[in-house]
């Protein structure tokens, strides 16, 4: 009788940091063997001893939204990578030196935890490619600019709409996975800069740190192929039966749909945007849409009602309606409705 393979387990921590993937890529990615786990409390010992895969987005506090990082977890969080663990993190320098009361790159949580093992998240932001901004076309990452590695297998072209990526800084042991065309430069004037780097000799361990969520989480180009890539590495699934690392095994492939699958019933988007309207004012609301690093003013409305029901569609449509509710729910915890279970309503 053959025993069922054993699911990785991904620990996305959601105290300190971003909500990551929707709906869709829970399934997707369960059916491919990994098991995505969501933690709003503080990582332990406990817990980390459970996982193949801790998960972090994070670029900043966002006006004390979410914990703050201590010594003793970032300690914590290099001794699991150290001890034989797997850290995938993902960031954007830029936005930390932007909006953080304490802007020195150098304090930045995940330099913390990633710069001992040869990986810095700059301030440098990637804004166009040849002359072509973010705002015409994708920014997007290609061959022959992939190191050869397990991660970029099967993988042609990653890009993400309306995302401005960030450098990476990348020493040994540490490489660069993926970086820009010959014609791509970031705001310190570097060419071919590196978005995408990997350690798999951090002390036991193994490390991939990117450079914006979209180029995992968009259903665009082979983004969701690079995700489970960066997922098998880091679980230790390119490895054969004697533990040597080797080819990564074959993934199956979603279809890229004409039109963005949403995690919200337009009904739900409706509702949800007409409870905002219900308790913010109009300057509330755009500033959730700061928070959000979206500008209100790109947001077509008239009154207030139909901004905030726009800022509702516009986070489903980039699958990150979670995201939104999450900072709802901090903005008004007494609110009984943005406590709700807003993605499996009739």
């Amino acid at each position: 009788m053959t025993n069922k393979k054993k699911q990785s387990r991904i620990l996305l921590d959601q105290y300190h940091g971003m909500s990551l993937f929707s709906s869709r890529h829970v399934r997707e990615l369960r059916k491919n063997g990994f098991d995505l786990l969501r933690i709003n409390s503080a990582l332990d010992k406990n817990i980390l001893s459970e996982t193949d895969v801790l998960v972090i987005w994070f670029t900043r506090y966002h006006e004390n939204i979410f914990a703050r990082f201590t010594s003793e977890e970032i300690d914590l969080i290099r001794e699991y990578v150290e001890g034989g663990g797997a850290a995938f993190l993902i960031g954007l320098g830029w936005v930390w030196t932007s909006y953080e009361d304490r802007p020195a790159i150098d304090d930045y949580p995940l330099n913390l935890i990633a710069e001992p093992f040869g990986i810095f998240f700059s301030e440098a932001a990637i804004t166009d490619v040849g002359g072509v901004s973010y705002e015409q076309e994708p920014i997007a990452f290609h061959r022959p600019f992939f190191a050869s590695h397990p991660i970029t297998e099967n993988v042609e072209k990653i890009g993400a709409s309306d995302s401005i990526p960030g450098s990476l800084i990348v020493e040994e042991p540490a490489i660069p996975v993926v970086w820009g065309s010959d014609e791509t430069s970031d705001s310190d004037g570097f060419r071919n800069p590196v978005v995408l780097a990997a350690n798999e000799n951090a002390g036991s361990g193994r490390i991939v740190c990117l450079q914006h969520a979209s180029y995992v989480e968009k259903f665009e180009f082979d983004n969701f192929i690079l995700l489970q890539n960066i997922f098998n590495w880091l679980a230790g699934n390119d490895e054969n039966e004697e533990g040597v690392p080797g080819r990564s095994k074959s993934i199956s492939v979603l279809p890229e749909p004409d039109q963005p699958e949403n995690d919200l019933e337009m009904k739900t988007v409706l509702e949800l945007g007409r409870i905002i309207d219900k308790y913010f004012n109009e300057f509330e609301i755009k500033m959730l849409c700061m928070d959000l690093e979206i500008d209100p003013e790109n947001l077509p409305h008239e009154t207030k009602v139909q901004m905030a029901i726009e800022l509702v569609a516009f986070m489903d449509r980039r699958m990150e309606a979670d995201r939104l509710i999450l900072i709802l729910r901090d903005r008004r915890p007494k609110v009984k409705e943005f406590s709700d279970d807003w993605f499996n309503r009739d």
